[in-house]
């Protein structure tokens, strides 16, 4: 737990003096590669998880920032969950 939180505190810091860099961003493979990330978290084998991304539209921003929130807002579905005996998720972008 407190590495997490160590991890936590310097991705923040991170943000905070990091040079921002806008450019396209493709939600398909940034989603796979949060959930990769998130693999090792308690509760999420408990999970089933469904990804449908629609991207009709180009989406530019700083991909660390878009993957740091994706990353926030799945670790946060996973902590939160309610136990039970089979979860279905669903990311819808």
């Amino acid at each position: 737990h407190l590495n997490y939180i160590l991890s936590r505190l310097s991705t923040i810091y991170e943000i905070n003096h990091w040079q921002m860099s806008v450019s396209p961003i493709e939600f398909g493979e940034l989603v796979k590669q949060v959930f990769e990330k998130i693999k090792s978290v308690e509760g999420y084998h408990r999970m089933k998880l469904s990804v449908d991304v629609r991207q009709n539209l180009n989406f530019r921003s700083d991909e660390k920032l878009v993957s740091f929130i994706l990353q926030n807002l799945a670790e946060n579905a996973v902590f939160f969950q309610q136990k039970s005996n089979e979860i279905t998720h669903q990311v819808q972008v």
